[in-house]
């Protein structure tokens, strides 16, 4: 056995387990393999990037957002309701994290500010976000009892647009063994 820098420094003792992690950690990585992780981007999470005007009076950025119902092409950008997202904005990248249960629509608006306090008509971009949250389970609800009839009744989920129900049907005799008895 070999007596490497991490363990020679280590007292054993009987009935003791070592665990070691050992990363390795490349000296350079290639520009290629960085541009690639900063690509990705996890469900529930914005994210914007833009370049930095020439003008060199511009102090900081402002980001709004205004949420539509759909997109379409004969938008009118002036006549959104635009909610500011993120002020005072040094560089040129935003995101942030959405979590909804159903898939919205999103228009961002990037402006950028002058030392002046004078503010830029913007560039707009489009994000449609997906659902990031689980739909709810729907509630059942007791059913009411009828001859030869089957109904089953549930309370709706906001944002389902189909309910699939599964059935399993059981055999006629079915063989019980006990294995408590409780006493009422």
């Amino acid at each position: 056995m070999k007596i490497n820098q991490f363990s020679h420094k280590i007292n054993p003792k009987d009935n003791t387990l070592y665990i070691y992690m050992v990363c390795l950690v490349p000296k350079e990585s290639p520009v290629k393999l960085r541009d690639e992780f900063n690509q990705f981007l996890p469900a529930g999470w914005v994210r914007l990037e833009w370049e930095r005007p020439d003008d060199p009076q511009v102090s900081f950025f402002r980001v709004y957002r205004v949420e539509v119902p759909y997109f379409s092409d004969n938008d009118d950008y002036s006549r959104f309701k635009w909610n500011m997202v993120a002020d005072n904005v040094r560089y040129t990248v935003y995101s942030e994290k959405v979590d909804q249960n159903c898939a919205h629509f999103y228009y961002y608006k990037v402006t950028s500010v002058s030392i002046w306090g004078e503010e830029s008509e913007g560039t707009v971009s489009q994000y449609r976000v997906p659902a990031t949250v689980a739909l709810q389970v729907p509630a059942m609800m007791v059913p009411f009892s009828k001859k030869s009839q089957y109904q089953i009744n549930w309370l709706g989920v906001p944002h389902a647009n189909k309910y699939i129900i599964y059935r399993k049907l059981l055999p006629r005799s079915i063989d019980y063994t006990e294995k408590a008895l409780v006493e009422s």
